[in-house]
């Protein structure tokens, strides 16, 4: 079968929505209802018009309900997004210990990822092309070298997406943040794994590592340079000549956190593979899209960014 030359470049975005409620089928209710933020969050996800569009803190449910009924409405924006991954999730899934050690079982901070019930705070894929589940590789078991719980907080998977009959891979987590521990420095230890993970992939010590086409999209949840945590691993990505990081996301944040929070940091990413041909990227803010500042605002403490990669010739 001869597959058609795309007619624009691939549009990658990643959403850190923040959509995520005090408990199971909430979410789903203020999608049905038109909530303020999620109407925010659609008018941003609008904005940037991805083909394959990853989204983190999202309220999952089995059923898929919740990530169904923002498809249905991405819809009646115009936005068709026929495929949906959901990625397993370790958020909500109880660990059966004091994790934090404050002498209570069973909290929201005591679940493998940080989450009040099961699916909580998760990542969902919409996408215009096909999701080869068969080729995903999953990566969310692998236990934390000091303990005897999964690393991943949210998720680790290795997923292809079908362009044109040719595939890309998405390599895609979300971090925990580095704070809200002690000095044990608890959760800066699992940040600084949890984005070192997928360098191990890339060399080969863990499941079989994409040979071209992939993308790194991911929150990880710290800055190189500012902030806390230890930035050692996501320099080593920043500087790694198998990615590339877009310029028009560098010294960029992309998230905003009031006082006395740490500010302006950058802790989203979308690195494409040296082999792809980045044509452009940006970020869905006030500076470039003024109009939507007020509704920019109102969906997320955290920004939209995309990238656009020339598919035509892989």
């Amino acid at each position: 079968m001869a597959w058609p030359v795309p007619a624009k470049p691939l549009r990658i975005a990643s959403f850190h929505t923040e959509l995520h409620r005090d408990g199971p089928g909430q979410l789903l209710q203020d999608i049905s209802k038109g909530d303020p933020q999620v109407s925010a969050v659609i008018d941003v996800i609008k904005a940037a018009d991805a083909d394959v569009l990853i989204l983190q803190s999202f309220d999952i449910d089995a059923e898929r309900h919740a990530q169904q009924a923002l498809q249905s409405a991405l819809m009646t924006e115009g936005l068709d997004y026929p495929y949906i991954y959901t990625p397993l999730s370790n958020t909500g899934v109880p660990s059966n210990a004091d994790l934090d050690q404050d002498g209570r079982l069973g909290e929201a901070e005591d679940n493998i990822g940080y989450g009040a019930f099961l699916g909580a705070r998760a990542i969902v894929v919409l996408s215009k092309f096909p999701v080869e589940e068969r080729g995903i590789q999953r990566f969310s078991e692998i236990v934390h070298p000091n303990s005897n719980i999964p690393l991943s907080s949210v998720a680790h998977e290795s997923i292809p997406i079908m362009v044109y009959g040719k595939p890309v891979i998405l390599l895609t987590h979300h971090a925990t943040p580095p704070v809200f521990d002690g000095p044990e420095d608890r959760n800066g230890i699992r940040n600084a794994l949890e984005n070192q993970l997928w360098l191990d992939h890339l060399n080969g010590y863990l499941g079989t590592p994409p040979e071209q086409a992939f993308v790194m999209v991911a929150v990880a949840n710290i800055d190189p340079n500012d902030g806390e945590g230890r930035h050692s691993a996501i320099k080593a990505f920043l500087d790694d000549p198998r990615l590339q990081s877009p310029p028009q996301h560098q010294n960029r944040p992309t998230a905003y956190w009031p006082a006395p929070g740490p500010g302006p940091l950058r802790v989203s990413y979308i690195l494409p593979s040296a082999d792809l041909r980045l044509i452009s990227a940006g970020i869905i803010d006030s500076q470039t899209v003024p109009h939507l500042k007020k509704t920019i605002t109102s969906a997320s403490r955290h920004r939209l960014i995309w990238v656009d990669i020339d598919f035509s010739n892989e």
